[in-house]
C-alpha cells in the first residue's frame, strides 16, 4: 500500500439519545405552555364580570393597576373566587347588603299593616307587645307574652280574638313577600301545673295555632320550612327564666340560601326538625 493513495479516518462521534435529539423537549414544552393557556382562559370564563375587569386591567398595565388599586380591594383567588378583604366590597356582600333592604321593606310593610291601634286599648297593647327585627341571620317577628298581654288563652293554644285579627294582617304581608319562614313556639322556665302537659307540648301546639292562622290566611305551605316547639330551650331573657316575655311565638324569615341551616346552638328534637306534611303531626291536636 505504498502507492501514495492517503489513508482517511472517519471517526463518528456517539452522542447520548441522538436518535430522538431535544425535539420531544420543545413540543413538551409547547404542550406544557397551550395546556397552562387553556385553563387560564377557563378560569378567567369563570369569573364574574367584575373579576375579569380586575384580571384585565392587571395585564394592561400591571405596574399602574398595582398602583391605582385601593387598600382593602377584593383580590381575585386562584379558584376563582374572591378573597374577601373588605365584606362591604365583594359580590356576597352587596348581595347581603340588598337581602337586608328586602328584609328592611318586609319590616316596614308589617309594621303598616299591624296598625297603631288606636281607640282600642287592648288592641294597642297587642301591636305593642309585638317585636319586629332584622338580624344578621334574618328577619325575626315575635308575638310577646307579658304581664297583662296575651295572645293566648292562659295555659292553651287558643289564640284570642283580637290577636288572631292581628296575627291574619301579617299573614298577608307574609303570603306577599312569598319568603321561606320556620314558625317557632317558646315558653319561660316555669314548670307546668299538670302533670300530663309540659312547656314543650304547649310551644308546639302555640306554633301551630299561628300557622294554621297563616295559612287561612293564604301563607303556601311550602313557605313554612318547619313549625318547632322549643319549650324553655332558647330563653329570650336567660338571666329570668321565669320573665313572662320568654313566652312567644316567633316568625322567622332566614336569608336566601340559609333556610336550611339551624339557626342556633339548641339541639333540637325530631319533631323540632321536622318539615310538615298537609297533616301537620304535631303529636297532640291543636285546641
Amino acid at each position: 500500500m505504498n502507492d501514495g493513495t492517503p489513508i482517511i479516518i472517519k471517526k463518528k462521534k456517539v452522542v447520548g439519545h441522538g436518535h430522538h435529539g431535544g425535539a420531544w423537549k420543545v413540543a413538551y414544552a409547547d404542550f406544557v405552555t397551550a395546556m397552562m393557556a387553556f385553563f387560564l382562559v377557563m378560569w378567567i370564563m369563570g369569573l364574574s364580570p367584575e373579576d375579569r375587569k380586575i384580571v384585565q386591567g392587571y395585564f394592561n398595565d400591571p405596574m399602574g393597576f398595582m398602583k391605582s388599586m385601593p387598600k382593602g380591594s377584593p383580590n381575585v383567588a386562584p379558584s376563582g373566587g374572591r378573597q374577601s378583604v373588605a365584606p362591604s366590597s365583594t359580590s356576597s356582600g352587596r348581595r347581603a347588603k340588598k337581602e337586608e333592604a328586602e328584609l328592611e321593606t318586609i319590616k316596614k310593610d308589617i309594621k303598616s299593616a299591624i296598625g297603631s291601634g288606636q281607640g282600642d286599648k287592648q288592641v294597642l297593647t297587642l301591636i305593642k307587645a309585638i317585636e319586629v327585627n332584622v338580624t344578621p341571620e334574618g328577619l325575626e317577628l315575635d308575638f310577646v307574652e307579658g304581664k297583662g298581654v296575651v295572645f293566648f288563652e292562659l295555659g292553651s293554644a287558643v289564640v284570642r280574638p283580637q290577636a288572631r285579627a292581628i296575627i291574619a294582617r301579617v299573614a298577608v304581608q307574609l303570603r306577599e313577600a312569598g319568603r321561606a319562614m320556620y314558625v317557632d313556639g317558646h315558653t319561660d322556665g316555669r314548670p307546668f301545673s299538670s302533670g300530663i302537659r309540659d312547656n314543650k307540648l304547649l310551644s308546639i301546639e302555640r306554633a301551630s295555632s299561628v300557622y294554621e292562622i297563616l295559612r287561612a290566611n293564604g301563607v303556601s305551605e311550602k313557605q313554612v320550612l318547619a313549625v318547632r316547639g322549643r319549650g324553655d330551650r332558647k330563653l329570650k331573657y336567660v338571666d329570668d327564666p321565669y320573665d313572662p316575655r320568654n313566652r312567644r311565638v316567633s316568625i322567622f324569615l332566614p336569608y336566601i340560601g340559609a333556610e336550611e341551616k339551624v339557626m342556633d346552638d339548641v339541639q333540637a328534637g325530631p319533631e323540632e326538625q321536622a318539615r310538615f306534611s298537609p297533616k301537620i303531626d304535631l303529636r297532640q291536636p291543636t285546641p
